[in-house]
């Protein structure tokens, strides 16, 4: 009897090696320009269902970082199976089911996933398509309510989108600052209502660790706005190569990555 996992390791990785991508656990990740490309098959526990996670992750953002964190799912790309299940169902009985699976996996990586991640070649062509790729989720996550006749309470995708650190070191790469600038309002926003909420009398009571985090990363995001504002760009150059270098290390040291 096949098993998924044996089964996916024996056809799928080795057709991604030759792409470049190289194998932890159950990640496939490779360096592509200035980013890292990853993506990982997650078999749900005590189910027979099975998906992948995929992400890009721009190599002048702060580390460390986890292989396995994609953000995206690969279920979103196709709505007539997002809209019926999450994942590719399968029965760990069958050769057949489980041959199928699998294939159809792989096709979905072949067909759509693959070319998005040929087109990212570095931080400018990722943030652009990751943004157009978000917008396309987000109708696709719609049609799908509107199938199964749900209402959508989600706040608009604009908005989710600008909690995603990724793109914003993504901006600063690539010298998007109008996207710069967005985030990092939208996140002194943030992080001045949440230091509202601590002082609203029958708040939940909270750490002093809370309140410092919180206003930590208003400073630095005040910070950094006022380096846009002012073109102090040497500023964030220099924290983009540090963390770069620091992150191409970490890669090479803890995943053999170059």
């Amino acid at each position: 009897m096949k098993s998924l996992l044996r089964y996916y390791n024996s056809i799928c990785v080795p057709k991604y090696q030759r792409l470049g991508f190289s194998k932890r656990n159950m990640t496939l990740a490779r360096i592509y320009g200035d980013t890292l490309q990853v993506f990982s098959l997650k078999c749900f526990r005590n189910t027979s269902i099975c998906s992948v996670d995929f992400g890009i992750i721009p190599l002048c953002m702060p580390g460390p970082i986890f292989l396995e964190a994609g953000g995206y799912n690969l279920d979103m790309f196709d709505l007539e199976h997002y809209a019926k299940h999450a994942g590719w169902i399968y029965d760990s009985k069958s050769n057949e089911s489980i041959v199928s699976c699998i294939q159809a996996v792989s096709n979905t990586i072949d067909i759509y996933l693959l070319p998005i991640l040929e087109r990212c070649r570095d931080c400018k062509t990722t943030l652009s398509e990751l943004i157009s790729l978000e917008e396309l989720f987000d109708c696709h996550r719609k049609r799908a309510l509107a199938l199964q006749g749900d209402l959508d309470f989600a706040v608009p995708w604009q908005e989710r989108s600008l909690f995603d650190s990724r793109k914003y070191y993504m901006a600063l790469k690539s010298r998007s600052f109008d996207y710069a600038r967005k985030y990092l309002n939208h996140q002194i926003n943030f992080y001045k209502n949440e230091l509202d909420l601590l002082d609203k009398p029958g708040s939940p009571k909270q750490p002093p660790i809370v309140r410092a985090g919180f206003l930590s990363k208003l400073e630095t995001c005040k910070e950094q706005l006022q380096w846009i504002d002012a073109g102090e760009f040497s500023n964030l150059e220099d924290l983009l190569n540090s963390n770069e270098i620091q992150m191409r290390k970490f890669l090479l040291t803890k995943f053999s990555l170059v």
